[in-house]
């Protein structure tokens, strides 16, 4: 196929074709993403013009263009957020204008637009797909489709409310909308949100005949009904007659889930519902105004500083020399973890998942046996969720190796990547295992520790070459926790620091930079804040009413149910090893040392802060437990108000948090704050501590 340019701006171009439809190839230059900014939407209005001035001759059947991106991986990732952030109240409105007018024009023209979308359409690339007549979905591992905006305190604005319910129907609209959730191509032909779907193309080169399929999906789709411009259906009688019951179960399901605490949802429902029953122009008015409304708020500022703190830690070039693929690893794709219990099993089922050869160490057969149950657990939940098929949990499971201890296989080790402690909590038993595979060692292998406080600085001399010693901190369940802390310490080089980070992003999880010291960063903060509502509790206020304070925060569990959780042992521990480190503020009370006595160690034993007779309890405890009640003072606490609870609450991990930031644990309060909110849930509408 050969092409002519037409017009070549800065981030697209137009060619015509010798079968004469359009192609206009997005490309946004020095930029792995395409993006849709101000610029992006008048260099579209300008191929319009050109169209309509020059390329398009009046003919008997419409002219088709083709739209489609140039890049690897994506057809538009969505609108430039960076940019959009700078923008005052009137200059957000003429863009929002702008982007409406721009899809609307091209909907509205006469020639017939084909999206055909390789890679991920997301946010203001989708709304530009959903203003297309058709759109062909190309067979891409990273093709996905997604309005995401009301996980970021927004809503679609340039059209996506208006037009997705009148393509796919109001509740599939709603569903998808109102979650944000990402839909693969098949659920995507499925919906109806695209026409077909081809195999994969290579549209890095638009000069050869990689758009031939293309071309012969539009053809049947010509045959089975001739190719015309599209003319949305009006909502029907049955459809607006539901609408209380819609909005009802709808309003329901959203205040399930956020609790009240994210508007964008709930002010979508509206949007979404009025303007299906409205012309196209009112509806985008509803959007442009309820838009503006929300992107102003500090709810909605604090969401996305989160969002770019968080792609920042996935995808944050960290150093170009490392591997950033398997294949790039090849046979160094492995890694040792030493210690089988629940952090230990976890640490090896992502890795293998992930398709890493995995040698697991543990002290007997028995020990090992329960590791790959645990291992066998995590692969049937991730089958169960279609997040993996049966293949790949077979593959997955052959790839873990279990070795004995006492066997001392540790040749093997030379060959490994890494090599991940997950012993127990004690500094001895890491530093005599440590001591033991010394010599397997070599001089480029990196060696973590999975300790949740004991610092690097009393580790470095149990191994032969400290500079590639560092912690990897995995949160559990390591399976659902997206956050690593890759600590460095004194004598851990650069380039461990950047391969650890690396890596970390290399298998899915976020890694933050955390500079040695005892308990981190997370747990390090967290321990004030636990510590302040275990105090309250022996003081004599009421169990649930301090849990209710930062559960009306946004927090997703009470403190005292979140040391039930952690098992009231555990926080114990570690508050002796911290308390140690930070006399001046930290401490191990005399009442939960007694609980830790009494063997009320939290869910772990169905008896804690509160009581868990069922696995329903464990989720939401409803009765305090009255052995720790027992251990209370006769100080009648419950004239506190839940505002007061909140604030010495919140000064706990405010106090801490700042600290940490003057002793420059971590780099920035935006990474601080993406720390909190992966580590321990921490909501992420609001903010701590002052941005940096």
């Amino acid at each position: 196929m050969h092409l002519n340019s037409l017009i070549q701006l800065k981030d697209m171009e137009l060619y015509l074709n010798a079968s004469e439809p359009l192609v206009l190839c997005l490309n946004k230059k020095q930029h792995s993403l395409n993006l849709i900014s101000e610029s992006f939407l008048q260099q579209l209005n300008e191929v319009l013009d050109y169209i309509e001035s020059k390329a398009v001759q009046k003919k008997a059947h419409p002219q088709q263009l083709i739209i489609l991106s140039e890049k690897a991986t994506n057809f538009i990732a969505g609108a430039d957020l960076k940019s959009m952030q700078e923008l005052d109240e009137q200059a957000m409105s003429q863009l929002i204008e702008l982007g409406q007018q721009t899809f609307e024009r091209l909907h509205q023209s006469e020639l017939i637009t084909i999206a055909c979308i390789h890679g991920s359409c997301m946010g203001g690339g989708l709304e530009l797909a959903l203003a297309c007549d058709y759109r062909i979905g190309i067979a891409h591992p990273q093709t996905i489709f997604s309005l995401p905006e009301t996980q970021l305190g927004l809503l679609p604005a340039w059209g996506g409310c208006t037009r997705l319910p009148r393509i796919i129907g109001l509740q599939p609209a709603l569903n998808c909308i109102l979650s944000g959730q990402k839909i693969n191509l098949n659920q995507a032909l499925t919906l109806g949100l695209i026409n077909a779907q081809i195999p994969a193309l290579d549209l890095t080169n638009s000069e050869e005949s990689s758009l031939d399929s293309i071309h012969q999906s539009l053809e049947e789709l010509d045959k089975q009904q001739p190719l015309n411009k599209k003319v949305y259906a009006k909502a029907s009688l049955s459809t607006r007659l539901s609408y209380p019951l819609v909005k009802r179960l709808s309003l329901a399901s959203i205040r399930k889930k956020t609790k009240g605490h994210y508007p964008a949802p709930e002010l979508a429902l509206d949007v979404i519902l009025q303007g299906f029953i409205h012309s196209i122009p009112s509806s985008l008015k509803l959007e442009k105004n309820t838009f503006l409304k929300l992107v102003q708020s500090q709810h909605t500022k604090n969401l996305i500083l989160t969002f770019f703190a968080k792609n920042q830690a996935d995808k944050g070039n960290l150093n170009t020399q490392a591997p950033r693929t398997l294949d790039e690893m090849g046979a160094n794709a492995k890694i040792a973890v030493f210690g089988g219990g629940i952090m230990g099993s976890g640490i090896a089922y992502w890795f293998s998942n992930r398709g890493y050869e995995v040698y697991i160490y543990d002290l007997s057969a028995e020990l090992l046996a329960g590791s790959m149950k645990r291992i066998s657990d995590d692969y049937s939940a991730a089958k169960r969720y279609g997040k993996i098929s049966v293949l790949q949990e077979k593959q997955g499971i052959q790839r873990v190796t279990p070795l004995v201890l006492a066997d001392k296989n540790y040749t093997i080790l030379s060959h490994c990547q890494l090599i991940i402690e997950a012993a127990s909590e004690s500094l001895a038993i890491k530093r005599s295992l440590f001591s033991s595979i010394s010599p397997y060692l070599t001089t480029q292998t990196l060696v973590a520790t999975n300790t949740s406080a004991i610092p690097l600085a009393e580790l470095y001399s149990s191994v032969p070459y400290p500079k590639n010693l560092l912690g990897l901190h995995f949160f559990n369940p390591v399976s659902r926790m997206p956050l690593i802390e890759v600590i460095y310490g004194k004598q851990t080089s650069t380039s461990a620091l950047n391969q650890a980070m690396g890596l970390v992003q290399l298998i899915k999880k976020t890694p933050i930079a955390v500079k040695d010291c005892s308990g981190f960063l997370v747990n390090r903060i967290l321990m004030p804040y636990l510590m302040q509502a275990q105090q309250l509790f022996f003081d004599g206020a009421s169990a649930q009413l301090i849990d209710q304070s930062m559960l009306d925060l946004g927090f997703p569990m009470g403190p005292l149910h979140l040391l039930d959780t952690i098992g009231i042992d555990t926080a114990e521990h570690v508050a002796e090893t911290l308390s140690k480190a930070y006399p001046e503020r930290m401490y191990v009370s005399f009442a939960l040392a007694q609980l830790v006595q009494n063997k009320q160690l939290g869910v772990k034993n169905q008896r804690g802060f509160y009581l868990y007779p069922d696995k329903a309890a464990t989720k939401e405890p409803r009765h305090v437990n009255p052995e720790a009640k027992e251990l209370t003072s006769y100080n009648n606490q419950d004239n506190l108000t839940i505002s007061t609870i909140q604030e010495q609450l919140m000064q706990a991990l405010r106090q801490e948090a700042q600290l940490c930031l003057d002793e420059e644990v971590v780099a920035n309060s935006e990474q601080l704050h993406l720390a909190l909110v992966l580590g321990i849930g921490f909501p992420p509408f609001l903010q701590l501590l002052n941005p940096s």
